[in-house]
């Protein structure tokens, strides 16, 4: 059986279109066997791999605003963070990977 990758871009809450896209692939019967994701890509591409049901995504979704996932401190880019490659701590997204 062919394997297909589903890759999933970035781009804000632009980004819930994947949504859309899961919901076609699923209702056509298309399995895919490895998912690919960039910033709120990799969101909706962590759901779709643990099996969320596509609506139980889209409700989450229709709930999430930027600052649940993103906690940028200003008095990072103080310290040098930005040297060694982010300026996101990563806390809020992993306090909201858990909840849901």
């Amino acid at each position: 059986m062919k394997k297909i990758a589903l890759v999933l871009g970035g781009g804000g809450m632009r980004g819930m279109s994947h949504i859309g896209v899961l919901k076609a692939l699923r209702k056509r019967g298309i399995e895919i066997s490895q998912y690919i994701g960039c910033s709120i890509g990799s969101l909706v591409a962590c759901f779709a791999a643990t099996g969320t049901p596509v609506r139980i995504i889209e409700r989450i979704a229709k709930k999430l605003k930027k600052n649940d996932v993103l906690d940028f401190h200003f008095s990072d880019i103080l310290r040098y963070r930005h040297r060694m490659g982010w300026i996101y701590r990563g806390e809020r997204l992993q306090s909201f990977l858990k909840k849901h």
